[in-house]
């Protein structure tokens, strides 16, 4: 079989150039034509930022022959690999035995020479960086900071939050957490829909609730509806064409995958190779550690939430995507208000995994959300804005940075606390002379 043209097959056909290049796959492990071939496709990457299309490919290399790869790229990048390895030895094994012919010490050094060389540029897996190897990559990243005006990752739908982080970079874990109905996942719904709608394939995995309920709120989001309308079926004729259009454009696209996958962090893997998307979104994290405890007798619910938030992050490394993941926030939450970390429910070790950790706090009308940044290596600490909660015409549009109405809530929710917890003493219509009066007088 010959791997070097397999690759380049395998990417053409997939897109996994970034896959490739995480794997190990450079130009000194491939040999003949693909050599020249590898090197188009990583320079239309660089000022396209994409991988050509077979036909275009094609086009411009006339004597290209293409065969589908039956091998995953992983594997036929490893076989390169091993070539390679193969090839190093033998020469160095070569050199050596020439040079010991004559002079044994100067062979014994450069064996140890050669050896430290080989194990260095030589690695089963791409567990390792040599500090200036990774030239084509730097050198793109550098060219989308340019040209993105400072993101290095994604773009969040927010101008704001672009202006003042890195964007979400592949390998990022970004965690949501709020209290019940704060609207977690209208928010992912509407990050889901955001990257569809720049091209890319999200995998929205629910745990909260059924695959169709997921797709009703999409559909509201992408239709702008008034969620409460669309949900008892009052819309007008024009908004069934709306809805209809939707509905369409969606599943023409095919870009947003709803899946109620199982089994803990493998079974969430699993979907992901199986759809090979390039965002992944959870709606409920503790479902996976869930998963992990089933049949258990009492499990430590903090470590396995634990596990899985290490399993994601590793995960996203692994796979250089994005993870976007909720949770709830704890009853310490009430008081603190994104203030700290210790209010993530199950675990604060979470906040030691994440990029961005976000705590949702939706006010009582649930016309606008506090999005508080209070955990994270991607951006500075307690970066905040506001953003529509309006169901859904509108909802998740950037209202303005400031979240100073948050402590006015907390405000507002102590007085309702006092004035529920306020005994009201109902005056006996029996012997009550005074209220006897009143309810005369107002008779």
């Amino acid at each position: 079989m010959n791997y070097d043209l397999s690759l380049v097959a395998s990417v053409l056909e997939t897109g996994s150039l970034k896959e490739a290049l995480a794997e190990g796959a450079r130009i000194e492990i491939i040999s003949g034509d693909a050599q020249v071939y590898w090197d188009i496709i990583l320079q239309h990457y660089e000022q396209f930022n994409e991988v050509p299309s077979l036909g275009y490919f094609m086009g411009i290399c006339p004597a290209y022959e293409h065969y589908s790869p039956t091998d995953s790229v992983q594997a036929i990048v490893y076989e390169l690999k091993t070539r390679y390895l193969h090839n190093e030895v033998e020469s160095a094994v070569r050199n050596i035995a020439e040079i010991n012919a004559e002079d044994p010490w100067k062979a014994k050094s450069l064996l140890v020479e050669l050896s430290d060389l080989i194990n260095v540029k030589n690695q089963r897996g791409n567990t390792d960086l040599i500090a200036g190897a990774n030239r084509f990559e730097v050198k793109q990243a550098m060219d989308h900071l340019q040209r993105g005006g400072g993101l290095l990752g994604l773009p969040w739908p927010w101008d704001y939050l672009n202006a003042n982080s890195l964007g979400v970079c592949d390998g990022h874990f970004v965690y949501f957490y709020g209290r019940d109905k704060s609207k977690k996942t209208f928010i992912l719904l509407y990050l889901a829909l955001f990257y569809e709608s720049l091209g890319y394939r999200v995998l929205f995995c629910t745990r909260e609730m059924p695959r169709e309920e997921i797709a009703w709120r999409l559909y509201a989001m992408r239709g702008q509806f008034t969620f409460g309308n669309l949900m008892k079926g009052d819309i007008t004729t024009d908004g069934m064409v709306t809805l209809e259009e939707a509905m369409a454009d969606l599943e023409r696209h095919s870009n947003i995958i709803i899946s109620e996958a199982d089994g803990g962090v493998a079974g969430l893997r699993a979907k992901i190779e199986e759809y090979k998307p390039r965002v992944v979104i959870h709606d409920y994290m503790k479902a996976l550690a869930d998963d992990a405890m089933e049949g258990m007798k009492n499990p430590k619910e903090d470590q396995h939430v634990a596990r899985v938030a290490d399993g994601l992050k590793r995960m996203a490394m692994k796979l250089k995507i994005p993870i976007i993941a909720c949770g709830h926030a704890n009853r310490e939450g009430d008081k603190l208000k994104g203030k700290s970390t210790v209010e993530i429910a199950h675990s604060d070790h979470i906040t030691r995994k994440v990029d961005y950790g976000f705590r949702v706090i939706s006010d009582e009308a649930g016309q606008r959300i506090a999005l508080i940044l209070n955990s994270g290596r991607s951006a500075r600490k307690f970066l905040s804005l506001t953003i529509s909660g309006t169901l859904c015409n509108g909802f998740g549009e950037f209202i303005s940075p400031d979240v100073s109405w948050v402590d006015g809530e907390e405000e507002l929710q102590k007085a309702e606390e006092a004035a529920k917890a306020k005994k009201v003493e109902v005056p006996n219509a029996a012997s009550d002379k005074s209220f006897k009066q009143q309810f005369r007088r107002g008779g």
